[in-house]
């Protein structure tokens, strides 16, 4: 019970913020959206952290657009600063809450940004991967890839 005890009532999120960089792609999109390869060329991404009181950090993937500001600011901060990351679906269901009256900027998509960041704290926090305290067993699995073009491209399929 020393790890409940430590984690229900001193781990605190204290800091949120988001990190805009830009990396090289040879992912380029059509006019309907779709990702083709093509030319370097490049990308914007930006990483959302998430810091305890205590130092430890976690961290998700998102388009710079999902994790604007606003967001952040309005909604994020206003849920998670001061809470136990622990608390994930309390979390969840805090900024759902909140989803409703926010014109529609409180996206799915952006709560499931936050929502991977605290899997990735909880997981450093306690040194184990994500599958594992999701109940994962297995180290390899079975993958598949498709996609609708490639073929034709120099460096595609």
């Amino acid at each position: 019970m020393l790890l409940n005890f430590k984690v229900g009532n001193r781990v605190k999120i204290e800091s949120i913020y988001v990190t805009v960089f830009t990396y090289p792609t040879r992912r380029v999109s059509d006019s309907a959206g779709h990702s083709h390869p093509g030319e370097e060329n490049q990308a914007k991404m930006a990483l959302l952290t998430l810091t305890t009181d205590d130092g430890h950090q976690g961290y998700a993937f998102a388009p710079p657009e999902v994790v604007r500001p606003h967001i952040i600011n309005a909604f994020f901060r206003k849920v998670l600063i001061g809470q136990n990351p622990f608390d994930r679906e309390r979390l969840w269901q805090d900024l759902v809450h909140w989803q409703r009256g926010s014109a529609n900027q409180l996206t799915d998509r952006a709560i499931s940004i936050v929502e991977s960041a605290l899997w990735d704290l909880q997981g450093r926090f306690l040194n184990m991967p994500v599958h594992k305290l999701l109940g994962g067993f297995r180290e390899k699995v079975p993958a598949y890839g498709s996609t609708m073009c490639g073929d034709e491209l120099e460096g595609g399929l």
